[in-house]
């Protein structure tokens, strides 16, 4: 039976949650020609990495509300399972090229399929995050019909901004239809509304924090240190947009998220323990102290930027093909 998946609806009862999912027109592709699904990720996929473990493809996205992604999609040669993941890029990050296209290899190695959606490429966009969060389900259902992936069952993850919207994306896929079978929520930051500078006494502690991440960053392996110079975005249009999302980012709503998950939400949250001003990883704990199957790890790897070195990013690997195993022994197959 083919699922009658609607893209852009607004969450029922937004109030008692806390945060409004703009109403936008349905799309609904069940009732659309065939081909509909790549008019929305675009017709043309280019293949713009490919090794023994599969391709990654790459292609612009346009959601229901006129919004623009660029959309990279891990393609398994042997892939493990028809679960899909999906992610977005941390604040100042792209998707094309060091930690992140590293993440993607590895996802692509485990053979697990996944979609990395980059922040909006419209010019002086200024984020709303909810609807950011909201677009990330909608592309990756799309994705899931062109690929022939699960459609009733995502994982989601991020880093850093991207872990913010994993949650935003968490609490709405209930109202999508989608259950999110775990969460990966990496240092997330924000969980309750932030100034722009932290006070003198917190400045003292981050720059410590930062030192000793960065000295962990530096004992990594010559090969993988060298390329994640390429992490930084350099697209005028993303730097452009990031500086603009700043003030979504300290509104505290990704605190709001996490505590509407659902209760029963498996998933996983890693926060630096010296990442005291941004990260806030002793509140969103808190926050997702009443969620049984959310687990919260403090970690001891410097301040903020610790959220990407191989000892946070080999766990997080891992945890994710353990899921993945876990969710296939206990699926009957198809």
């Amino acid at each position: 039976m083919t699922r009658n998946i609607e893209f852009g609806l607004p969450i029922p009862d937004e109030e008692s949650m806390g945060f409004v999912v703009p109403d936008i027109n349905p799309i609904s592709l069940s009732k659309r020609k065939p081909g509909v699904v790549g008019l929305l990720l675009g017709t043309h996929p280019e293949t713009v990495a490919s090794n023994r473990h599969g391709r990654i493809e790459a292609r612009t996205a346009t959601t229901a509300d006129g919004l623009r992604y660029d959309v990279f999609t891990g393609v398994p040669k042997m892939p493990i399972t028809r679960l899909s993941g999906v992610s977005s890029p941390a604040w100042f990050t792209a998707i094309d090229d060091g930690h992140n296209m590293r993440t993607q290899k590895r996802m692509l190695a485990a053979g697990i399929p996944w979609n990395f959606v980059s922040i909006e490429r419209n010019p002086l966009h200024r984020m709303d995050m909810t609807k950011s969060a909201s677009n990330l389900l909608d592309i990756h259902l799309a994705a899931a019909l062109e690929y022939g992936h699960d459609t009733e069952n995502v994982l989601l993850s991020g880093v850093s901004q991207g872990a913010m919207k994993a949650l935003g994306a968490g609490a709405i896929a209930p109202y999508r239809g989608l259950n999110v079978i775990h969460i990966e929520a990496i240092a997330p930051c924000c969980a309750e509304e932030t100034p722009l500078l932290p006070n003198k006494e917190q400045a003292k502690e981050v720059l410590a924090a930062e030192q000793e991440s960065i000295r962990l960053l530096f004992a990594m392996k010559k090969a993988i240190l060298l390329r994640y110079p390429g992490t930084l975005d350099k697209s005028l249009v993303n730097i452009t947009n990031s500086i603009l999302n700043q003030s979504e980012l300290r509104t505290g709503k990704a605190g709001l998220y996490a505590a509407a998950l659902p209760l029963s939400q498996q998933g996983h949250h890693v926060y630096p323990k010296g990442d005291i001003w941004l990260g806030q990883g002793e509140v969103f704990a808190e926050i997702l102290s009443d969620h049984k199957n959310m687990t919260s790890e403090g970690v001891e790897v410097g301040g903020h930027l610790g959220c990407v070195v191989d000892e946070v990013s080999d766990k997080h690997r891992d945890r994710v093909v353990a899921v993945v195993n876990n969710f296939e022994a206990h699926t009957p197959a198809a």
